[in-house]
């Protein structure tokens, strides 16, 4: 078996190889964040652009694009399990017990990563370290001779939580790229003193995420080669003002309620923004998000009292007219729950480039920018709209690229009703997952062609249409359905009416060519 996996291993190309075996990094077991991996090799500086002029050429590849399409490979060559599939993207990674053995001997062999981990032995003190990882803990003898050990050569130092007591000094490290304290409780640790890390003017990957750290450094903005700064769960309700000095920072992950600060338009190399209630309902702080005009992934949240100041007609346009400048954007995540889009979005002009958009929020109606001409890349939406038309179903099914779609509506008497909504040849071609969530179809018909790849499908039907002699659901002509869920409506539903529903649904199940999964459930 490992002659097998050796030759796996040596048939990757050398830049996988590297990356490859920085995976010994972590436990056996743990679920490894694709973005927390894809993230530190650009840091450790495993990635690099081919025949790179400039970092702000237009027609390259950014570094993070390649650090998917290196994970993507990994996948694809069954070095790496994938798990946490969502919506068709791998969210996370798990290596094979009998893999992660020999990436660790691989790893020891070149001194490429030093485990420091009882379970698996602890290891020798004498040579330097590069890249090291605390794991599980330590025995006694070893935690006292690591107090001595010299730490001026670490490159990259991360801890799991079972070791948390065990970090060193962060005085102690000189020059470090990589600091990854993700998951470990710093609460518990007073003796951590995170100051320091204002002195690592080598960093460039910060992950504080789930430390509960509460005070950040205030002279953060030193760190001016940082690309990465994870600072979700930490607790932290200010994010300090030198934060704006960071010119080459990538990745940006904010605590909750965490405004940015005046000036982050400064932070010109973000590709990925994300956090909750940062403070782009104001004009002012709008008008600033524009010049980040190389983001690729957004994501925010307002809350209803921060929310409806956006109905303010200069705040609506400084948002609207800096997310038309966010050419590049693929990703879009705006969530506040209790707050019309309509004021805000509907006359939104999107990035033609966009491929994932979610807006937790509620429209009135579909609006007019989501139609293939607009959004030919869109693989990903996830929408409210308080009124759904037989035509806005057909519109969703011309996007080329969607593969994923939910729609949720609002389900009353006498509402949202798409009467005889006929799917055609070509509709929804690429579409795997279909859920609309109280939305009720009378007599659909699924004509052969249509939702070609659709495996999960979700929408609602009435119990009297289902039991009256003419209903005939059609769902044959998908050809590839595992999952059916009906939402069944009817008011005054009578318990035989309702059994009745139930078997005609089964028989229809069972009358598919795949027998896909049935799931009913009323909705009165």
């Amino acid at each position: 078996m490992k002659r097998i996996l050796l030759l796996s291993y040596y048939d990757l190309p050398s830049y996988l190889k590297t990356c490859f075996l920085y995976l010994s990094i972590f436990p056996e077991d743990h679920q490894i964040s694709r973005d927390r991996l894809t993230r530190r090799w650009i840091c450790e500086g495993f990635i690099q652009v081919k025949g790179q002029t400039s970092p702000l050429a237009e027609n390259q590849p950014s570094l993070l694009e390649l650090g998917d399409a290196y994970f993507n490979e990994l996948v694809n060559r069954n070095m790496i399990m994938p798990i946490n599939i969502h919506s068709g993207r791998v969210g996370a990674c798990c290596v094979h017990d009998i893999m992660l053995d020999l990436i660790c001997e691989l790893s020891s062999e070149e001194n490429f990563v030093t485990v420091l981990d009882f379970i698996k032995g602890d290891t020798p003190l004498e040579k330097k370290f590069r890249r090291l990882s605390l794991q599980k803990g330590m025995t006694d003898p070893t935690t006292t001779r690591m107090a001595t050990t010299s730490m001026s050569q670490v490159r990259s130092f991360t801890a799991f939580s079972p070791s948390v007591s065990k970090i060193p000094s962060i005085s102690r490290f000189q020059v470090l790229r990589v600091l990854d304290l993700e998951g470990c409780d710093l609460q518990k640790i007073p003796g951590i003193d995170l100051s320091h890390v204002e002195k690592l003017l080598h960093l460039r990957y910060l992950g504080l995420r789930g430390t509960k750290v509460g005070k950040l450094p205030m002279e953060i903005g030193k760190l001016r080669f940082l690309q990465t700064l994870d600072l979700q769960l930490t607790n932290s309700k200010e994010l300090p003002s030198s934060v704006v000095q960071l010119r080459h920072l990538m990745c940006l992950i904010l605590d909750f309620d965490m405004p940015l600060p005046k000036g982050f338009s400064n932070m010109t190399c973000l590709e990925q923004l994300m956090g909750h209630n940062m403070g782009f309902v104001s004009e002012e702080t709008a008008k600033e998000l524009g010049h980040l005009s190389r983001l690729r992934e957004l994501a925010f949240r307002f809350d209803s009292d921060i929310g409806e100041g956006v109905d303010d007609d200069e705040d609506t346009k400084a948002l609207i007219g800096s997310l038309a400048k966010l050419y590049k954007l693929e990703s879009l995540e705006i969530s506040s729950p209790k707050y019309w889009f309509d004021n805000v979005l509907m006359d939104w002009v999107p990035s033609q480039n966009l491929q994932r958009l979610r807006l937790y929020g509620k429209f009135r109606r579909l609006p007019t920018w989501i139609c293939s001409s607009s959004l030919p890349l869109l693989s990903y939406l996830d929408l409210n709209a308080m009124e759904v038309r037989f035509r806005d179903i057909q519109i969703l099914g011309m996007l080329p690229a969607l593969r994923y779609v939910t729609l949720i509506s609002v389900l009353s008497k006498g509402r949202n009703l798409v009467e005889k909504l006929v799917l055609s040849f070509g509709a929804f071609p690429s579409a795997k997952v279909c859920l609309f969530h109280k939305l009720i179809l009378v007599h659909p018909t699924f004509q052969p062609g249509a939702m070609p790849m659709v495996q999960r499908l979700r929408f609602g039907l009435r119990v009297n249409d289902i039991i009256s002699p003419d209903f005939n659901l059609s769902i044959q002509n998908l050809p590839s359905l595992q999952q059916l869920r009906i939402d069944l409506l009817d008011y005054e539903i009578k318990h035989e009416d309702y059994s009745q529903a139930m078997d005609v649904l089964r028989c229809v199940a069972e009358g598919h060519p795949k027998n896909p999964t049935l799931r009913a459930d009323k909705f009165i």
